[in-house]
This record gives C-alpha cells, structure tokens and sequence, in this order.
C-alpha cells in the first residue's frame, strides 16, 4: 500500500522533524543535549514497513475505537525496509515460532513475547528466521488513529519510524 503522501515522505533523504515530532515527541528546550539527540535520531530514523505479526481482534472491528495490544516486525536494511513480500515471509516465518517448542533461548524470548509480551518490549529477531537480517520485533499498542482506515489493513502492513527505541507507526493523517 503505497500513497502520494507516503511516496513524498520516503523521497525525502531526511525526514521533516515536524512529523517525527508528532511521532516521537519533543524533549524540552530547558534539556539542550537530550533535544540535539533527539534531532539526530530523527534526522537519521528512516521509513518503513511494520507488519503486525499479531494484534488483539478487536482492531479488526470499526467500531471499537480503543488502543490495543499488538506485535510488529521491522527491519531497517535498506534493501529489505519497504519490500512488503520479504516482511509477509518473514512474519508467518515468526507466526510459525508461537506454537513449536525448542531448548533455544532466542526463541523462548521471541515465544514469551508473542504470548502476550509488555508493551514497548523490542526484541531482535533470530537472525535464521530472517536470513540474516537484523529485524525487531516490538510489543505495542495501536489505536485507530495509527491505521491508514478503520482497521488493520488485510495485507498487515502500516507505515512508521524506526527510531532506536523501537518503531512509531504513522498517524492516519500522514497516509493520507
């Protein structure tokens, strides 16, 4: 899924702090050096594709317009950040984990996170789910208005900032 607004944003070498500032948050001015790190960070936090791996059932209803508990991956490789197939492949790859067992404890993690991690936990993923590339997968909450419509959309892919922190999903404005 791709529109006008997005294809301008991803155009762009840098993205425009006002955006990440909707997204991220501003630290105050009284904290000069938090705020320059805060700039480069967001000079520098590419876009990507999030796929949600998993979220709570009621996102699927337009209706119940309350935040939820989800799962999403990303990866921030340049060659792979915006490829929706690779994300889709490495997701049910991710899905498949959740009901097998192993003594590996890379695995366990990525387990106990899909089976109902905190919010704002972010994992790397096992590098030989992904081929090698490093991807995160993120325990959050999304709310109706980081979806570009009133739920998630059926391929599962949403848009956001990768930030060290974790990834900050787009808000419904900025699909537009």
């Amino acid at each position: 899924m791709t529109t006008p607004r997005w294809d301008r944003l991803v155009a762009t070498s840098r993205p425009n702090l006002s955006v990440v500032e909707g997204l991220h948050g501003r630290p105050s001015a009284l904290v000069r050096p938090a705020r320059q790190r805060w700039e480069e960070e967001a000079r520098n936090a590419p876009l990507v594709r999030v796929s949600v791996v998993q979220a709570d059932r009621s996102l699927d209803d337009p209706t119940d317009r309350r935040p939820r508990d989800a799962v999403v991956l990303y990866t921030t490789d340049p060659r792979l950040c915006r490829d929706t197939a690779w994300l889709a492949e490495v997701t049910q790859r991710v899905r498949a984990v959740r009901g097998g067992r192993s003594g590996d404890p890379a695995l366990a993690r990525l387990r106990d996170l899909l089976d109902g991690g905190r919010d704002g936990v972010v994992e790397d993923v096992p590098k030989r789910l992904t081929g090698g590339v490093r991807t995160r997968i993120q325990a959050t909450r999304i709310g109706p208005g980081e979806l570009p419509g009133p739920t998630v959309p059926e391929d599962g892919m949403l848009l956001g900032l990768a930030l060290e922190t974790g990834v900050r999903l787009l808000r419904t404005a900025q699909y537009e």
